[in-house]
């Protein structure tokens, strides 16, 4: 038999809503080899740890980046010592096992529709998948983990747009990227040019704009219009290194949004 980390496990027991007020990590306070910590005053993540590497992996696991208000509750794992983001990776390493232990991860209510998605894609495909229970995505290639980061979809409601903002799931493509100064031309309502919220390394994966991009709002819960909110860091990687655009000869890498 297989053996899942003990992130993996707890990542595939409790699954995220948009109501849910505290970060993500938090609720993972009990599980062996991890503690929660209180913070006493507002401040930066990057301030609580000096050592980078330490600060990627706490930043990662709760799905929060930057700014921490006073009294939230922050999972941290016992032990960091020489590991790194990947190795509390809630995805396996193969896509394989993610796709045959599906039910490890997605919600009942959403299984066959989920399965429907992945039985198009083939294990040695470029792949990137979404998971909103997760609130984290996973880059496969040649069948294998290569990446993954925290991901917050559209929230059920949201300001200035009515009815739900929740992203849609299906099968996408890589269509069009953007640079680091790319910004909204719709949120906030109203706004213009630079007051527009800002959306580095934008990668637009449907026509009507629906894309997944980085940003510095990341609050370990669903929150956005319908787009995918990524890591900057993290966006300028798939952005740059690792998506295929689609163009008139080839298709773009695929990118399976599964549903909430």
């Amino acid at each position: 038999m297989r053996k899942f980390s003990c992130f993996i496990i707890i990542a595939s027991t409790f699954f995220c809503t948009a109501s849910y007020a505290g970060f993500y990590g938090e609720k993972y306070c009990a599980t062996p080899g991890f503690h929660c910590e209180k913070i006493k005053k507002s401040t930066l993540a990057e301030m609580i740890w000096t050592d980078a590497r330490e600060s990627e992996i706490v930043k990662k696991i709760n799905r929060v980046h930057k700014w921490l208000q006073p009294g939230s509750l922050i999972l941290i794992p016992d032990n960091m010592a020489g590991k790194t983001y990947m190795d509390f990776s809630p995805f396996p390493k193969t896509f394989n096992e993610f796709r045959y232990n599906l039910p490890n991860y997605i919600s009942s209510k959403f299984l066959e529709q989920s399965n429907a998605y992945l039985k198009e894609i083939l294990s040695e495909e470029k792949i990137v998948i979404w998971v909103p229970e997760m609130l984290a995505w996973a880059a496969y290639e040649k069948g294998k983990l290569i990446n993954w980061g925290p991901a917050l979809g559209g929230a059920n409601r949201c300001e200035g747009k009515a009815g739900s903002c929740k992203t849609p799931s299906g099968i996408f493509e890589a269509l069009e990227q953007k640079g680091v100064g790319h910004h909204s031309d719709l949120y906030p309502r109203g706004c213009k040019g630079k007051d527009c919220s800002w959306m580095p390394y934008s990668v637009k994966v449907r026509g009507d704009g629906l894309s997944m991009h980085g940003s510095k709002w990341f609050i370990g819960r669903h929150a956005s219009h319908g787009c995918v909110r990524l890591f900057t860091k993290d966006a300028k990687w798939l952005n740059q290194k690792f998506f295929d655009y689609k163009t008139k000869k080839n298709k773009g890498t695929k990118i399976v949004l599964l549903p909430y």
